[in-house]
């Protein structure tokens, strides 16, 4: 995804552009961001790589709506297995939770962002409210991802010791 949209090429932009500063990506950021943030790298990305990076960006945000159900659906079927192998241990519907929180936070932080930079690429300022709610999306969706990756990890863990013990 990121060599199809040109990611790859604007962060190697970036790097030759102000090789001191480190650029983290907005998607990236689990403290949050706010308008000035989303500025700062738009316009970085903009002048680094004379306005086309700022359309790889755009790509990979429109691809990104898609990604989500990929990694949602191998999350999901981790959580399935494991849970199917400890005999159910608890309602289904927990196994969803924190996917589809994740992956409606992904989409959410994707929509807000493909809108935003639509605006900057126009010339029209950032909407601060706007950016305030794709930053917590960032947020939950990067501790939702990392939540229901340990439990699918402890899951296994624990299908693991059931397996080899005595």
């Amino acid at each position: 995804m990121r060599k199809r949209s040109g990611r790859d090429l604007v962060e190697q932009s970036l790097k030759r552009y102000r090789p001191s500063e480190r650029w983290t990506f907005l998607n990236v950021r689990i403290k949050g961001y706010g308008v000035s943030d989303a500025t700062q790298l738009w316009q970085a990305i903009s002048d680094a790589t004379d306005g086309d990076g700022l359309r790889s960006e755009m790509t990979l945000l429109k691809l990104d709506l898609v990604f989500p159900l990929f990694y949602g659906a191998a999350l999901l079927i981790s959580l399935l297995m494991t849970w199917e192998m400890l005999g159910q241990p608890f309602g289904m519907a927990w196994l969803f939770v924190p996917v589809v929180t994740t992956i409606v936070a992904d989409w959410i932080e994707n929509g807000v962002q493909i809108g935003q930079l639509q605006r900057f690429m126009a010339g029209a300022p950032l909407q601060d409210g706007l950016v305030r709610i794709a930053s917590y999306a960032t947020t939950a969706k990067l501790l939702f991802f990392a939540l229901t990756c340990v439990v699918v990890l402890g899951l296994a863990g624990i299908v693991l010791c059931r397996l080899f013990r005595p």
